[in-house]
């Protein structure tokens, strides 16, 4: 028993050895050693360095360099390993700017160095130069009240000093450097004397540079001068104007504005005396409940060597309120439709809240046999989809009206695109006094085989969106009860490249009701219109 005690307790202290051994080995259990000379905390070129900088690094650990902001700087090595000493050298391409700063950083192990590196700006001769002047001169009569410009640039940062110039704006009167600046001087009516007045542009260590403005004495030669309108002499207001208009008339007669078709305009005042001053006009339009409606506005002098200034004032129409609306995105078709699309091709309007209206794909022929497929888009610009498709397979909406009168109006908008194999020709079409009628018609002839045939619109090019707008008058009228429009197919066999003619619907022949290709419209809608 002695002895067995004797040999377990030497296995022991055995054991105890072997682990020591193992866990003081050098190389899983080494400090990290990390000697870097020769790199300054911060490292400084010349603008135009003529030799690079070097370092060395002496480590049992692998090491890396990264730049920071120092895409002017070229590093020799950027990594290595633990054997051998390296020795780096930084290289300052030369600076033709402003001076410049990064950091560069050296990782060794646990061992993180870092180092600011900067150089010099490049040593400039500040500049500045003036386009569109001559003789760095402004010449203005004594009427004139547009703008003019002309442009600065310069190498610098530099600002503009206006003096004796109480009867013109100069705007702006400052500007980056090497940043074209179009500098903009608006001057006023002179009713006196000729004036003049300088614009000062200055830099730091840059003698200054001088614009000179005149603008001639006023003289009493018969004078017209009318601003504040557009392109082409032309007014526009939205249908709800947030603001008036203003006119400035600047004339040394006696004038008057004379309305056109223009009941709906304010214009404040409607005359004026002679004046070396321009006066403001202002002209305020009325909300539009109706119709786009214009007229013309004409300023008359009272004097027969000036003309009249005619000018179109219009107003774009009430916004129409849909009787009907399918969203066409992604996201709307789901919720609205979803499976409903899917399996039976049935879509449900999401505006007005609360609608029942809805559209209903309408498979109209047994022969030849094939199967309707329902697609919805996979993306946001949102589409419905039908393959195959025959001849007068249709589209057709069903809308609940209430108090729709005999006569009334009604628009349609959609866009609709198709593959190269799909139908070509389509008609929009209303039921009215117990049939279909188009909303309009032409007459179009298939090139393929000659057919003469009618429809509301053809589709030209695979895959390019047809912006679709008709418009129906129903003649009866409708106390509570639906509207019925359809888009249906004029002629299964003519396709839309028309390279062929179909004898039965083409498996993949698809086409798709969508956005219009403006993107200004992103919906199938119905609205009562005038």
């Amino acid at each position: 028993m002695k002895t067995l005690k004797i040999a377990c307790t030497a296995l022991i202290l055995l054991a105890g050895i072997f682990a020591a051994a193992c866990s003081s080995d050098p190389e899983t259990e080494a400090a990290d050693r990390v000697e870097i000379d020769g790199l300054e905390e911060g490292l400084h070129f010349p603008y135009n360095p003529e030799e690079g900088v070097s370092f060395s690094i002496s480590t049992n650990k692998t090491w890396s360099i990264s730049k920071s902001g120092l895409d002017w700087l070229t590093v020799s090595q950027m990594n290595g390993g633990s054997k051998l000493p390296a020795t780096i050298t930084l290289s300052a391409a030369p600076n033709d700017d402003l001076e410049r700063s990064g950091e560069l950083t050296v990782y060794a192990g646990a061992h993180v160095q870092r180092v600011t590196v900067t150089q010099d700006a490049f040593p400039i001769v500040p500049t500045l130069t003036l386009d569109g002047l001559t003789d760095n001169t402004l010449e203005f009569e004594f009427s004139d009240l547009d703008p003019v410009t002309f442009s600065v640039y310069a190498n610098v940062a530099w600002t503009a000093l206006p003096e004796e110039l109480g009867w013109a704006e100069v705007s702006p009167l400052s500007g980056e450097r090497k940043k074209r600046t179009t500098i903009t001087v608006t001057p006023s009516a002179n009713g006196g004397d000729a004036r003049q007045g300088t614009i000062t542009f200055r830099a730091e260590e840059m003698e200054p540079v001088v614009v000179t403005v005149r603008q001639t004495a006023y003289r009493d030669d018969p004078l017209l001068t009318v601003t504040g309108f557009g392109e082409g002499n032309t007014i526009e207001f939205p249908e709800v104007p947030e603001a008036p208009a203003a006119l400035q008339i600047l004339c040394n007669r006696n004038w008057t504005v004379v309305k056109e078709g223009l009941d709906w305009l304010t214009v404040t005042p409607e005359s004026g005396t002679p004046s070396a001053a321009p006066a403001d006009v202002t002209l305020t339009a009325s909300q539009n409940t109706g119709k786009a409606r214009t007229g013309t506005l004409t300023i008359h002098p009272d004097d027969p060597a000036l003309e009249d200034v005619v000018i179109t004032v219009s107003q774009k129409a009430k916004s129409l309120e849909p009787i009907a609306w399918w969203t066409l995105t992604d996201e709307a078709l789901k919720k609205y439709s979803g499976d409903n699309w899917l399996t039976g091709g049935k879509m449900f309007a999401d505006k007005p809240a609360g609608t029942t209206a809805y559209g209903q794909w309408n498979k109209v022929n047994d022969a030849p046999v094939y199967t309707p497929e329902y697609i919805i888009s996979g993306d946001v610009n949102g589409h419905y989809a039908v393959k195959p498709i025959w001849t007068d397979d249709n589209l057709e909406f069903t809308i609940p009206v209430k108090n729709f009168a005999a006569g009334q109006a009604v628009n349609i908008r959609y866009g609709m695109r198709a593959v190269a194999k799909a139908p070509k020709y389509w008609t929009v079409e209303y039921f009215d006094q117990g049939t279909w009628k188009a909303t309009s018609t032409k007459e179009f002839i298939y090139s393929k085989n000659q057919l003469h045939l009618t429809a509301t619109y053809e589709l030209t090019k695979a895959n390019a969106v047809t912006n679709v707008n008709e418009t129906a008058r129903f003649t009866e009228a409708v106390d509570d009860g639906v509207i019925r429009f359809r888009i249906r197919c004029a002629n299964g066999t003519c396709q839309v490249d028309g390279k062929a003619v179909l004898t039965e619907p083409s498996a993949g022949s698809t086409f798709r009701i969508c956005q219009w290709s403006t993107k200004d419209h992103d919906a199938i809608a119905f609205y009562l219109v005038d």
